[in-house]
Order: structure tokens, then C-alpha cells, then sequence
């Protein structure tokens, strides 16, 4: 006929379908919803407001036909304006929430004359009453029925398993049983407002169950079919779904239910999903950041200011879940995947699934960290103490709870790209969390430290990690934990910003051992053990309180007060000593060496200038000079000093440069030069330079004169013809050789004057192979020109020893007086002529070409021959005494 019947089937007395709501006071078997006609069953097309009123009328029945303005409970598609795509809201009609939830609501005519009916009393358990004028035929059609049952001994069964046709069932009064077929779709179930009673439920081919009842009247047990099954929970009443035989079903809960919901044989593999509806969950992840939804063991908690409503998944052997959140976003269908753990932390595995949420100890509530494995696509991780998290091939975020008291938590990003928020990057106790990378190799892996965050990345694996936010300590550096997975070494990594100053902790737990700088200094002013730093090696070579250490993008060493070894690269450095024992090596380059500056200085720096670096120029600053306080009394040497290695290298050049001395070392090898630049070595007042050590020896050099006060022994000239002044300061006696002949004094380069004329104490003054003019001092002196040259020795005023033996060249002595003896070395009486005598001089010739001249001979000067002393008489006659 065309018309839109619903059927009613009520186990009450009044009326066998009377239906709910109904104003009629009629008892008739059909009566229908509303109507003001006794009739059992209105004709098609009457003018009457029946429970089957025609199409087209005014009619305000239960089952009012398509297009009508019917409000009826079981109302046409047509009479509302909601629409699948529409958020379902907690307090939707039944109707509504059918027709969000996408199924058909145009249930087809039934026949309610018709004289064979398939539904008996027995099988309806409807005692004393029986339902009549339907027939098979009729019951394979779509069909909509309320079922009440007032008898608290039977269980109502409505079994259509067998039976075609889209049902719509609303449950009430009693406990019942449902059974759809299927092989049908699109079936609705209502368990009503006000029901009581256990209410089963077998669904069919992909069915809805929407669930009013309240808490404490009754149980709810829903048994999924094959198909995509959704059930929505808006009361308190306790849910067990079954959700075992697969397909993409949907449960849906509002917090304000406060319903307690079990998913018996749920995989989320099947895409089967929880839907939250709750406002602020239309993306699922900041609905877990704001605590909208939570997690307990097995449990999905969704909350509100409202209420709390809780589905539980079952047992996991692993302690950790997957669950499908499908956000109340109809037009995206949005399905997130999620893992979780549980009170005791545990495992969950996502390789399986895609652009998975992972929730382990975000809140830092659980007993124990959880282990979350990634997918390949695009996760999220929420974690915090003692989690483990690697992630996958995708483009990962990792969040971790902002706490910097919790304990660290565990991140591998050895794939694709992963960006850490807040991390705990602080060495030291239970703090700071790991970076973990499989297969590590920390001299290729790259560090960097920008803006606040920490970029990790490694193009031979193949993974680039970003943590944002990371805390930073004074200096403008970061520090965090480093682990390599292969073998379990764990690097504590300190990383500078650009031009940053990265400090070396004493405290072994918080002191790094790399350190990756951008342009950075390296500060080992608050550490007090040894270290040995060699910044050409990033690994091999370096080593902290005897721990290997790896250095990258560090410019500059800054000292400490133990025992340090600084030795540079072939790039540009600085190296500062500290106040203990410091050795500086600047290598290659155009480096910057310094000495420690502090009145406190316990030790001394040795800065090396080798040779071995052919073209590189060291700039030496804070050189401390040899004075009577540092370096004689051996408990406090703290003078610094050059260490050429003169076994191997030599001096090439030595030059003034203002009041800086130029040091020019090339290997006796290779033929490399380094040059060194000592800066305010020269005393411009005095004239003299100042006394430093030079390859354990004290040293002094002057342009034109150096001083000889006792605290020298290692003397270099700049300029020619320099002097060598004898201080009248010197105790002890005065041994000055310039040649080389093994002296306890060294002099480096063109020393060609001796002046001892103000010294009082025993000297021995001897040249070298330039024209020397030596003085003698007021005290007993010896005095050889060296060989070589011609020499001009000039006597003092006390007696002195003039020397010259064979191959001395053309020397002449001045100012010799009666106490002062000229004698003759490796030469005999035949080997010397007297050429001329006068009242003031005596000239000698040499068998081998020499000469010597002696002034002042009136005085009555000796000369000693072959151990002889002899004189000179009138006759240029040797007379010996």
C-alpha cells in the first residue's frame, strides 16, 4: 500500500502494540501513537489519525510517512535536517543518532491484517498474549518494534537472524534478547531511557546499538557480527560489546555517561575504533594533552567536568594496548591509532599500524617507563620517566613531560625525522634524557646547537632529530646524553651555540665527555684534574681526568689548575693556560697562545714552537719572564718558558718586531719553519731584553744588549754586534763564552761585544769568531778573543789573563797592566816573532800569518809560552823570569 507502518509489541496488559507514548486510551491490538480512532488498524487513505495514516497526511503518528511533518518517534529521513556527516550530540534523539550514525530510517509497510503471522507468543516468551495479523512474508520486510517485558521470570527473545529486512528495535521494560541477521545491515537497536533488565544483543551484517539506560538497572551485552557495528553509550548502564568477529566497529561514549564499557576480542588491526564526541577532541592527540582522554591499564578513560566514562580493552601479555580513537569529525572520518601502557609501564609495538599516538609515562603517575615502537608513518610519542621510544621512518614528535625533576626518559631516533619537546638535556642524577642511535659513529654524526634547539643528523644513516626548547647553562651551551645502541656506549654530549663557552664540570656525573662547540671555547677554569686536549684528533688524542673524549667545533682552551696539554689543529685557535702546569701547542695555523693571567698561578706554561708546521705563526701573549722569584727557588717555579726541541730544530731568525720578539724555528729535517711572536719581550727602558726559559734554559734577548744578572743562561741577539753586559749585580763568578763550546751560558745570534767593565768579581769573557771587543772587569779577568776575527781586549784594573793561540787572526790588547799576563796557546817560542817594541806596545807575528798587538807594554806585562813566563828585553828578545 505504500504505507510507512511501524509495529508495536508490548508484554503489558493495556495493549499488545500500544506503543510508547501513546495518548490513546484504546486496548485496541493496533491502535496506533496518538490516534483519536478506536480502530485496530486505520484504512489506507483514511482522513483518520491512525498509527498507519496515509502518505501525505497530517497525520502525527509513530510512523508518519516521508515527507510528512510528522514529529513521531520513529520519523522519516525527510523530517529532520540532521545527516551523517553530523556530530552526534549526547543529547540527540534516537532518531537523530540513526541518522548520524548513517543507517536507514524509511522502514517499509507491514500489513498489521494480515492472517499469517510468523510471531508467536512462545517465541516473542510473551505469556497469555500473542501477536496476530503479520505474516512471513510480511516480517522479511523492514520492521520497527518496542519491546517491553513486565514479567521479571522470562527473558523476551526477538530473534529475526533468520529474517530479511533492516529492524528497528526499542528495548524497554525487562530483560531481552536480540538477534538480527547477518546478512543484514543497517539494524538499530535502542535500549530506552528508563529501561531496566539485562538486554542481549546479537547484531547482523553491520549494525548500531544505542544505549540510555541508566546505572544500577541493568547489563548490556552487545555481540558484533561480521560487519562494521557501531554502539553508542550515553547512561551509566555497564557495556560489553564483543567486538570478535571483526569488521570496523565504532563504540561511542560520552564522558558524562560515567559508563563502564568492556571490549571483549578487540583488535584495532580491524580498525574497529572508540569515537569521541566530547567537545575538544576533534584532535585526538590534544585531546590526550588536555587530559580529555586518558589511559589505565587496558583502559581508555574519556572525561569531562561531567563525568568519567571508562572502556576497557582486556588483558595484554605485553601491558601495552592498541586503540583506535576516531575524532567526532565526520567530514575527515579522522581514525587515530593509539598505544598505550599500562600503572607498571610495559610494551607496544606499532610497527603494524600508521601515524600512531603512543602514550607511556606522560603524567610520570606510572610505576615503571614503557617501551613504544614506532611505525613507519608520522607518530606521536607522549613520555616522560623511564621510557623508551624509538622512533620510526616517518616524520615523528616526540613530547615528554615538562618536569625537570622527573627521571630521563630514553629516545631513539635512528630513522626518519623526529622533533623532541621537551627533554630533560641537564647532565647529572637521574635527569637528563638519552638520545639513542643505532650504529653511532659520534666522529660523523652532527651536532647543532641554534636558537634553543639541539639538531642531531647523519646523512650515512640517514635520520635528523631536532630537540626543541633544550635548556642552556651559562656560556650559551647544552648538554645531553648520547647513547649508541650497537654496544651501549653512552657519550655525555655538551654542545655550544656559536661563539659560545662550554665549561668543563668537575662533578663526574655532569661533566660531558664530547663536546661539539660552532666557533666555541672550551673553559676548564672550573675543573682541577688533568686533561690533555689535542683539537687536530677529535678522538684518539684527548683525554679528561684519563677519559678518551671527542672534540668538534671548539676554537679556543681555556685552562684549569691541573696538569693541561693543549695542542691545536691546523685551523685558527687560542689556547690559554691555566694557573697549573700547562703545555700550549699551537700545531698549524695562525693561533693565539696565552699564558695564565691570574695572580694565582701555581704552575708554569711551555709553549712549543717545533718546526713542525711549515708557514705557522704563533702570537704569545701572557708570557710570564724569568725573575728572581719564579724560577730560581724551585718550589715556586711558575716562569714560562719556549720549548724549540734543539736537538731537532734550530734558531733561523730572531727579530725585534717594537717591543716583541720574533722566534724563526725550522727542523734540522724537513726544513719547516713555525714562527712565534713573543709579544713584550724587549725592555725598552733599559735596553736589554727580558729573561725568559728557552728549552730549560732561562733566556734573555736584546736588539743591541742583553743583561747578564745571574738569572739568565740562554741569551739571543736580534741585531749585530750586540753586547753582552756583565751586571755588577752578578754574584759568583762571570763565565761568558760566545762561541759554542758546551758553557753553562748560551748565546743565539751576532753577540760580538763582552762589557764586565762593572764588574767586580773573578770573570772569564771569551768571543767567538766575529771582531769581538771584550772588556774586563775590575777584578781578576781572562780574557780570549775567540776564533777567528779581529779582537779587541781591553783590560780592567785588576789582574788580568789575556789568551791567544794559533789561528786566532790579527787581536789587539789594550790597557794591559804590570799584574796582567798575555798568554800563548798551542804555540812555542819559534812560532812567534817580536816585530816591534816601543815604550807603550809590543807587536807579535805568527808563524801561521796572526798578529797581536799589546798596548800599554811599560807597564810590564808577562808572557807565558809552552808554560813559561817570560818578558821582552831591548833586543825584541823573549827573557824569561
Amino acid at each position: 500500500t505504500g504505507e510507512n507502518i511501524t509495529w508495536v509489541a508490548e508484554a503489558d496488559d493495556e495493549s499488545e502494540g500500544g506503543s510508547e507514548g501513546s495518548e490513546s486510551e484504546s486496548e485496541s491490538e493496533g491502535g496506533s501513537e496518538g490516534s483519536e480512532s478506536e480502530s485496530e488498524g486505520g484504512s489506507e487513505g483514511s482522513e483518520s489519525e491512525s498509527e498507519g495514516g496515509s502518505e501525505g497526511s497530517e497525520s502525527e503518528s509513530e510512523g508518519g510517512s516521508e515527507g510528512s511533518e510528522s514529529e513521531s518517534e520513529g520519523g522519516s529521513e525527510a523530517k529532520s535536517e540532521s545527516s551523517a556527516e553530523d556530530i552526534i550530540d549526547k543529547n540527540a534523539s534516537a532518531d537523530d543518532i540513526e541518522k548520524a550514525l548513517g543507517l536507514a530510517t524509511n522502514h517499509a509497510n507491514l500489513d498489521g491484517n494480515s492472517a499469517d503471522s510468523w510471531w508467536s507468543a512462545d517465541k516473542l516468551n510473551i505469556s497469555g498474549n500473542s501477536i496476530a495479523g503479520a505474516s512471513a512474508a510480511d516480517l522479511n520486510q523492514p520492521l520497527e518494534v518496542w519491546l517491553s517485558n513486565t514479567d521479571v521470570t522470562t527473558t523476551q527473545t526477538f530473534d529475526v537472524s533468520k529474517n530479511s529486512g533492516v529492524k528497528k528495535v526499542h528495548l524497554k521494560a525487562g530483560a531481552q534478547d536480540v538477534a538480527l541477521n547477518p546478512a543484514v545491515s543497517g539494524n538499530f537497536v535502542e535500549v530506552t531511557v528508563g529501561a531496566d533488565g539485562n538486554k542481549n544483543i546479537t547484531l547482523g551484517g553491520g549494525d548500531a546499538v544505542l544505549v540510555d539506560m541508566a546505572a544500577g538497572d541493568g547489563k548490556v551485552n552487545v555481540v558484533g557480527g561480521a560487519g562494521d557495528d557501531s554502539v553508542v553509550v550515553r547512561d551509566g548502564a555497564p557495556v560489553t560489546f564483543d567486538m570478535s568477529k571483526g569488521g570496523k566497529d565504532i563504540l561511542l561514549t560520552f564522558a558524562a555517561a560515567n559508563a563502564h564499557i568492556s571490549l571483549e576480542g578487540y583488535n584495532a588491526s580491524t580498525g574497529a575504533a572508540i569515537q569521541v564526541e566530547e567537545q575538544g577532541a576533534s584532535v585526538i592527540a590534544d585531546a590526550v594533552r588536555n587530559s580529555l582522554i586518558g589511559f589505565d591499564d587496558g583502559t581508555v578513560v574519556i572525561q569531562s567536568d561531567d563525568g568519567k566514562s571508562k572502556v576497557y580493552l582486556g588483558e595484554s601479555d605485553s601491558n601495552g594496548w592498541m586503540v583506535n580513537l576516531k575524532t567526532p569529525n565526520k567530514e575527515s572520518d579522522t581514525v587515530q591509532a593509539v598505544g598505550f601502557t599500562g600503572k607498571d609501564g610495559g610494551t607496544v609495538d606499532g610497527s603494524e599500524f600508521n601515524n600512531v599516538l603512543f602514550v607511556g609515562n606522560m603524567d610520570g603517575t606510572k610505576r615503571a617507563g614503557s617501551s613504544l615502537y614506532g611505525s613507519a608513518g608520522n607518530d606521536t610519542f607522549f613520555g616522560g620517566a623511564g621510557d623508551s621510544i624509538v622512533t620510526g621512518d616517518g616524520k615523528d614528535l616526540v613530547e615528554l613531560q615538562a618536569d625537570t625533576n622527573r627521571d630521563g626518559a630514553d629516545i631513539n631516533v635512528s630513522k626518519g625525522r623526529v622533533t623532541i619537546v621537551g627533554s630533560n638535556n641537564v647532565l647529572g642524577g637521574f635527569t637528563g634524557d638519552t638520545i639513542s642511535i643505532d650504529d653511532l659513529d659520534i666522529t660523523t654524526t652532527k651536532f647543532k646547537y641554534a636558537g634553543d634547539s639541539l639538531i642531531i643528523k647523519d646523512e650515512t644513516l640517514g635520520f635528523h632529530a631536532v630537540v626543541t626548547a633544550v635548556s642552556s647553562l651559562e656560556g650559551g651551551y647544552m648538554t645531553q646524553y648520547i647513547r649508541n645502541t650497537t654496544d651501549d656506549t653512552v657519550y655525555s654530549v655538551a654542545i655550544g651555540g656559536e661563539s659560545s663557552t662550554i665549561y668543563v664540570a668537575e662533578d663526574d656525573e655532569a661533566r660531558a665527555n664530547a663536546y661539539i662547540g660552532n666557533n666555541s671555547e672550551l673553559n676548564f677554569t672550573r675543573y682541577t684534574k688533568d686533561a690533555f686536549i689535542d683539537l687536530g684528533n677529535d678522538w684518539a688524542e684527548s683525554y679528561i681526568n684519563g677519559e678518551r673524549v671527542y672534540i668538534e667545533g671548539v676554537n679556543q682552551l681555556v685552562g684549569g689548575e691541573g696538569t693541561t696539554v693543549f695542542k691545536g689543529s691546523d685551523a685558527k685557535e687560542t689556547l690559554i693556560a691555566g694557573k697549573g702546569n700547562t703545555s700550549l701547542y699551537g700545531a698549524g695555523g695562525l693561533n693565539v697562545l696565552g699564558g695564565y693571567s691570574g695572580t694565582d698561578k701555581e704552575g708554569s706554561t711551555t709553549f712549543f714552537v717545533i718546526g713542525g708546521n711549515d708557514g705557522a705563526v704563533h702570537t704569545i701573549n701572557n708570557f710570564e719572564y724569568v725573575e728572581s722569584n719564579n724560577y730560581v727557588n724551585a718550589l715556586n717555579v711558575t716562569a714560562d718558558q719556549i720549548e724549540t726541541r734543539i736537538e731537532e730544530n734550530h734558531f733561523s731568525n730572531v727579530a725585534v718586531v717594537g717591543d716583541d720578539l720574533l722566534l724563526e724555528v725550522t727542523s734540522n729535517y724537513t726544513g719547516e719553519t713555525e714562527k712565534a711572536l713573543l709579544t713584550d719581550a724587549i725592555d725598552t727602558v733599559s735596553g736589554y731584553g727580558k729573561d725568559f726559559a728557552v728549552n730549560g734554559l732561562v733566556a734573555q734577548v736584546g736588539d743591541t744588549k742583553v743583561n747578564v744578572d745571574g738569572t739568565a743562561d740562554y741569551y739571543l741577539a736580534t741585531e749585530t754586534n750586540a753586547t753582552v753586559n756583565v751586571a755588577s749585580s752578578l754574584t759568583g763568578d762571570a763565565i761568558i763564552w760566545l762561541g759554542d763550546d758546551g758553557r753553562d751560558m748560551t748565546f743565539e745570534g751576532d753577540f760580538a761585544v763582552i762589557d764586565a767593565s762593572n764588574f767586580t768579581g773573578k770573570a772569564e769573557l771569551a768571543g767567538n769568531d766575529l771582531d769581538n771587543v771584550i772588556y774586563a772587569g775590575t777584578g781578576a779577568t781572562s780574557l780570549w778573543g775567540g776564533n777567528g776575527g779581529n779582537d779587541l781586549l781591553v783590560g780592567g784594573a785588576g789582574a788580568d789573563n789575556f789568551y791567544y793561540a794559533a789561528g786566532n787572526g790579527s787581536d789587539t790588547i789594550d790597557n794591559a797592566g804590570g799584574n796582567d799576563v798575555v798568554n800563548f796557546v798551542n804555540l812555542t817560542l819559534a812560532d812567534i816573532t817580536i816585530d816591534t817594541i816601543t815604550s807603550s806596545a809590543v807587536a807579535f807575528n805568527f808563524s801561521d800569518g796572526g798578529k797581536l798587538t799589546v798596548n800599554d807594554n811599560g807597564s810590564g806585562v808577562s808572557f807565558k809560552v809552552d808554560g813559561a813566563t817570560y818578558g821582552i828585553n831591548g833586543n825584541r828578545e823573549f827573557e824569561q823570569k
